[in-house]
């Protein structure tokens, strides 16, 4: 336990913890902490939202490359088959680029 001096006294008083939380918020009081702090919150929210968009759009481009990608193999297997109505048949199976995309 510490003491201090209240003022040049001979007296003398322990600190308890209720005096050091009191005295660090009267320091506290007059300064930017508490500003500081709710701003470096609010940039750690914006960061946040941030991180959670470009992960998203990430997933996104990727769910969107794999459609493209199994759609160009449908059509490159589509363009193998010898017969034409057969090849008709299975290309019109395929669902265009842009309903693709709308479905993701």
């Amino acid at each position: 336990m510490m003491l201090i001096n209240n003022s040049g006294n001979d007296t003398t008083m322990p600190r308890t913890k209720f005096s050091i939380a009191a005295a660090k918020w009267d320091l506290m009081e007059g300064s930017r902490v508490l500003p500081v702090m709710m701003a470096m919150l609010f940039i750690f929210g914006l960061l946040l939202a941030f991180h959670y968009v470009v992960s998203d759009s990430k997933h996104q481009a990727e769910l969107r490359h794999k459609a493209a990608t199994m759609r160009a193999e449908a059509m490159w297997q589509c363009n193998r088959v010898p017969a034409m109505a057969a090849r008709d048949r299975c290309l019109s199976q395929i669902s265009p680029p842009d309903v693709i995309s709308a479905q993701l």
